[in-house]
This record gives C-alpha cells, structure tokens and sequence, in this order.
C-alpha cells in the first residue's frame, strides 16, 4: 500500500490531469506522452517529476512505461495501477481511464479546493456559463 504522500499524489492526477485529458484529446484507453505533458504543462507540474512519473504510470501504455523505466520506481505496471485502485476506489482491480473520470467527477464536487468546471454525467467537463444567458463561457 502507498504511503499518504503518494495517495494524495495519485487522487490528485485523477481529479486533475484525467479531465484535462479527456477534454483536450478525447476520451482514450491511453494517452501519448505529449499529450500528458500537454496537461501538466497547464497546471504547471511539468518541472515536478515525481508528479509527472506518476501520472505517466497511472495513463500511458505499457511500452512508454517500459521505455521510462517506471517499473524500478512503482514496480510492475498492472501492480501498480492495482494500488492505484485500491487508493482511489478502496478496490483490488485495474482502473480504467474512465474509472479516473468517474472519480474525478465524484470528488470534484466534494472537493476542499474547488474548480470552475464539473463533469457531467457523460464524463464531458462543464466549464459553467457565462451571466449573460447566451450559453457562452465568457
């Protein structure tokens, strides 16, 4: 099991990065690293590498995890991503994109730092609208 650092480290990616992703490039199995850089790049943790491995190890497939060598930091991949499942969902399981989505959307209601956006039911990010009742964001 992960120790509390490395939880919180985990909840964040899933509440953060997995909507990004899924706005910006589609809702994938899998992301191409420089889509994930992409993200963390706009919530400006491309210079946290233990962040950014992380979230690597948690998206992308298994040969860039290979090429990466994150099994020496989280082991094997499936046993990782099963931890990840046990820290997110208290499951023995290996997650999904979509199980991230669902626990963004879940926690970004409930959340102590909220966001201006939610997910709705179709896993589709609300970025809200605007007073002037046109619909638009701005």
């Amino acid at each position: 099991m992960f120790p509390s650092p490395q939880k919180r480290l985990i909840k964040s990616i899933a509440l953060e990065v997995a909507p990004r992703l899924a706005v910006k490039f589609g809702n994938k199995a899998f992301y191409d690293p420089g889509e994930i850089d992409w993200v963390l790049s706009q919530l400006g943790k491309e210079q946290d590498s233990k962040y950014c491995r992380c979230a690597y190890a948690m998206i992308t497939q298994q040969s860039f995890y290979d090429w990466l060598d994150l099994e020496s930091e989280f082991g094997e991949q499936a046993e990782f991503l099963r931890e990840v499942s046990m820290a997110l969902f208290k499951q023995d399981a290996l997650p999904n994109f979509e199980a991230y989505l669902e626990y963004a959307k879940i926690h970004a209601v409930n959340s102590s730092h909220p966001t201006n956006t939610s997910l709705d039911n179709a896993g589709v990010i609300d970025f809200g609208s605007d007073s002037s009742g046109d619909g638009g964001i701005f």
